[in-house]
């Protein structure tokens, strides 16, 4: 069985630089968009989940999620699941400060499991700024139709690299074409320079911040509330009267925002002139 699953792994590595287009380099959004769904693994069942390779990563896994995968689950305890790669250090820049994340390639509120085939090392930036807001997408698709998505995550990593350089996201709706993507999550984080190949870590000698971008570029700062789903400027009077617990510091594009159900601030239009 174990030697099936391989060749299963093996024709996902040969088949993905021909099925989803190379990445574009990082330029500060934690995303880009690479077109309509492509999916690489064969899902014949409800979920598949490749098995680690021999340095232990997670590779890919795939899934479709129907309204029954969204209910509530309790989480089970990560921190006893090895994951490569996983340095951890302390930033004062970042929120929470930890640089890093045991990602779900398949969250767990879409119904992922909280094994190691479906674990990873993931920055701050990748779970709650790129991640979080596609799987927030589908979960708010499917709740409002009824319908499910075919969901499928292929992490990118370097020959031998411990962490990943990032995840292809694929999603299609099964009866609409309302979901249809395929978006390249970057494995980043502004201000960091990270060793990809063991998981190191120290702070970027020239930050990588929204100042480094050009001022008509689509990377922008916002805070968002999570529960209004509304998108604020930094300096919004808003912000203060919001609780911390609603509070997420989101560095990207606009676009990928309001394709998520967020809306702009009717009190600063997110700082938008």
């Amino acid at each position: 069985m174990r030697f099936l699953q391989w060749l299963v792994i093996l024709a996902v590595l040969l088949a993905l630089p021909e099925a989803v287009p190379a990445p574009p380099d990082y330029s500060g959004a934690a995303t880009a968009y690479l077109g309509s769904a492509v999916f690489v693994l064969p899902l014949d069942g409800d979920a598949l989940y490749l098995p680690t390779d021999e340095l232990g990563r997670a590779r890919g896994a795939a899934k479709l999620i129907r309204p029954a995968d969204l209910e509530f689950r309790p989480r089970g305890d990560l921190s006893g699941v090895n994951v490569t790669g996983f340095v951890q250090r302390n930033y004062q820049f970042i929120p929470g400060m930890n640089l890093y994340n045991r990602c779900h390639m398949i969250a767990h509120s879409l119904g992922g499991e909280d094994i190691a085939e479906n674990l990873f090392t993931g920055t701050h930036t990748l779970n709650t700024s790129a991640m979080r807001l596609i799987e927030e997408r589908v979960e708010n698709y499917i709740l409002r139709t009824g319908d499910a998505v075919r969901y499928e995550v292929i992490l990118r990593f370097g020959e031998s690299n411990l962490v990943c350089y990032g995840a292809y996201i694929s999603a299609r709706s099964v009866s609409s074409d309302e979901i249809d993507f395929t978006v390249y999550c970057y494995n980043i984080e502004p201000g960091v320079s990270i060793d990809f190949s063991n998981g190191n870590s120290e702070i970027a000698q020239f930050s990588t911040s929204i100042e480094d971008f050009p001022e008509d570029g689509e990377v922008i700062t916002f805070v968002l509330n999570t529960n209004t789903k509304r998108i604020h400027s930094p300096d919004c009077p808003s912000v203060t009267e919001m609780k911390p617990k609603n509070r997420r510091d989101y560095c990207g594009d606009l676009e990928s925002l309001l394709a998520a159900g967020y809306a702009l601030c009717g009190r600063c239009n997110g700082g938008i002139n």
